[in-house]
């Protein structure tokens, strides 16, 4: 598994029973100065005879975003019971919205460990009086 913090991938699946598209559909983003600065332009600008000529910044050649697929094999399930489950930490500032929760390892399944992060994306948030 890749993980960069210049790479943001998000999945979401469908079998088309909410009216939406049927299939595994995957959403990817470059983030920070690569994704501000730069856009993927494959052997445009660099390589033999290139169409757009420039080495500067990003620019390179072979300039290619490859996203492979492999066979999912082994699902690790973690749920988490928002009615008894407390989470570690709650981020909410600006327009950053996530909870953390510390999901302890089930013997019983041989599922380890893990910190599971619940992120709020693309909606507006207002703040409710506490």
């Amino acid at each position: 598994m890749l993980q960069s913090p210049y790479l943001y991938l998000q999945a979401a699946g469908s079998d088309r029973s909410d009216g939406s598209a049927s299939g595994i559909h995957l959403r990817w983003d470059l983030l920070r100065s690569l994704g501000s600065n730069h856009l993927p332009k494959g052997n445009l600008t660099g390589g033999l005879g290139p169409r757009y000529p420039a080495s500067y910044g990003f620019n390179k050649t072979d300039d290619f975003v490859r996203l492979l697929r492999v066979p999912y094999l082994k699902p690790f399930a973690y749920i988490v019971n928002f009615s008894s489950a407390r989470a570690s930490s709650v981020v909410e500032t600006g327009s950053q919205r996530l909870w953390r929760f510390d999901i302890p390892a089930d013997q019983a399944t041989s599922i380890p460990a893990r910190e599971v992060v619940i992120r709020f994306v693309g909606h507006q948030f207002v703040t409710l009086p506490r």
